[in-house]
């Protein structure tokens, strides 16, 4: 539903920030349901305010996709440094994010930083994930883990399928329709 898009996009293009109202009318005009859309246009706002619109999460994600005006999927960049994470967690792009994907080597945070950004940092939409067990067994001992439609087990140490069956039967698991072994160059 873009209500609520609509909703938020009025609100930002009232503010005094050039950035917030940039935001506001390119997630108007990425909901609209004219056509054409400008494409230029939106090109344009993104090209040059989508930074700023990140925030602290630009420089710990990449190979990033945007869709109705709000992040919608990204892969954690690698080897970043700790500090960089941590003011990434409380950012509001994450809040739309539906599908996030990670590996042993793209965080430099505990698996413990990973799964408090994905159970306890406003991430209730994702619904794909890759990553590995620690970060999937914390998940699966929340309360508040989204439930994930598709997972990619990225098996790290030693660790096999054998390892993931006993946790699959965890609340934020039990709606999966796709699940993989993604082994990783």
């Amino acid at each position: 539903d873009d209500g609520p898009r609509l909703v938020y996009a009025d609100w930002l293009q009232l503010q005094n920030d050039e950035p917030a109202r940039a935001y506001g009318q390119y997630i108007a005009m990425t909901c609209s349901t004219v056509r054409p859309k400008p494409a230029h246009k939106i090109q344009e706002l993104f090209d040059k305010h989508s930074a700023a619109w990140l925030g602290p999460v630009a420089p710990v994600t990449e190979t990033r996709l945007w869709a109705r005006g709000f992040l919608d999927s990204c892969e954690l960049r690698k080897n970043r440094l700790q500090v960089e994470i941590d003011a990434a967690l409380d950012h509001r792009a994450w809040r739309m994010l539906r599908a996030l994907y990670a590996d042993p080597n793209s965080y430099l945070p505990s698996p413990e930083h990973l799964a408090l950004l994905i159970c306890q940092r406003a991430l209730a939409g994702l619904r794909a994930l890759r990553t590995t067990l620690p970060v999937l067994r914390l998940m699966a001992e929340s309360m508040s883990a989204p439930r994930l439609h598709e997972l990619g087990f990225v098996p790290h140490g030693g660790e096999g399928a054998e390892h993931l069956l006993p946790l699959l039967d965890a609340e934020c698991f039990v709606r999966l329709r796709k699940l993989s072994m993604v082994r990783l160059a």
